[in-house]
């Protein structure tokens, strides 16, 4: 859980850019051991793409599963005049993202 805590620390800092970086180099052997895994691989930048193309400034936005909240970051990024809920089971998880992103309905 710990590890889950410190990712969430840091996103929407200028520290998850170069996390992100970071891990997708460590992943490197693990990339080229599955490649049939590839696409799984790219959705993360795939779905960053649709939303910058699909989410306006005031667009109103669900993120359901919101985990550690990194797309609820993008979201809020993206679309900073629009209104956003956010559902995540996990007791914990959710309680770190209520004291995170307090403007977000949950």
């Amino acid at each position: 859980m710990m590890k889950d805590y410190i990712k969430h620390v840091l996103i929407g800092t200028p520290l998850e850019k170069p996390a992100k970086t970071l891990q997708f180099l460590l992943n490197y052997n693990r990339r080229l051991r599955h490649p049939e895994l590839e696409e799984i691989y790219l959705e993360s930048k795939r779905i960053e793409q649709v939303m910058k193309c699909e989410i306006g400034i005031s667009s109103n936005c669900i993120d359901i599963g919101a985990h550690l909240g990194s797309m609820l970051s993008e979201i809020l990024r993206l679309s900073p005049n629009g209104r956003h809920m956010a559902f995540e089971p996990t007791p914990q998880k959710a309680c770190w993202l209520k004291q995170k992103f307090s403007g977000v309905r949950y």
